[in-house]
């Protein structure tokens, strides 16, 4: 365990490390207001700029990017690792993260931040293994499940989904069943099933 909280310390000293020279060189910027209202997809009573602006956003990398991407054709949802944050205590872990990309910037849900696409892939060391765009409602659906893995706290924006609400609960019970955390496994197919009762 305290391996554990040191390996996380040190990825957030390297992470805003890297972010802050980026901004002091001019090679990033945080999210804007103008940006924040250009993510106007809405789910439920609030927009997704209001979401990523409002909420904690650090360690949902994976859920908040795909809101992101989803509000315009023209953003590309990525899946990779930053080598610049792999774990170096006790063993050698490459750190997953989820992006979005739009011609030269990155979009950083964690930082809140754009960054030039060339700094970003190579201060933080990028090895891309995944990018997705024009998702239909089903690969939305089924990435926001998977997204969720220990994030109970974001089952009611899932809940409030159209990609979501489009799905079966037998398509939703096959994605969750691959989850680790069961308990939040079982809620995800609970909610589903309450929703398609409701209908």
């Amino acid at each position: 365990m305290i391996g554990y909280l040191k390996s996380n310390k040190q990825i957030y000293k390297r992470s805003h490390r890297i972010i802050m020279r980026a901004f002091s060189s001019k090679k990033a910027k945080p999210f804007d207001d103008k940006l924040y209202s250009l993510l106007n997809k809405k789910i439920g009573n609030r927009t997704v700029g209001e979401m990523i602006q409002q909420d904690e956003t650090n360690g949902c990398c994976y859920f908040y990017a795909l809101l992101f991407a989803k509000s315009s054709p023209k953003f590309k949802l990525a899946h990779g690792y930053l080598h610049a944050l792999d774990k170096i205590d006790y063993s050698y872990e490459p750190f997953d993260h989820a992006w979005v990309e739009s011609e030269d910037f990155v979009y950083d849900t964690s930082f809140k931040a754009v960054v030039d696409k060339d700094y970003y892939y190579k201060k933080f060391r990028v090895e891309k293994y995944m990018e997705y765009s024009q998702l239909n409602s089903q690969e939305v659906a089924e990435l926001a499940i998977k997204a969720l893995e220990n994030k109970a706290q974001l089952i009611p924006v899932l809940q409030e989904m159209d990609e979501f609400k489009m799905v079966s609960s037998d398509f939703v019970e096959s994605v969750a069943k691959d989850l680790f955390n069961e308990r939040v496994a079982r809620r995800i197919i609970e909610v589903k099933k309450e929703q398609e009762k409701s209908k």
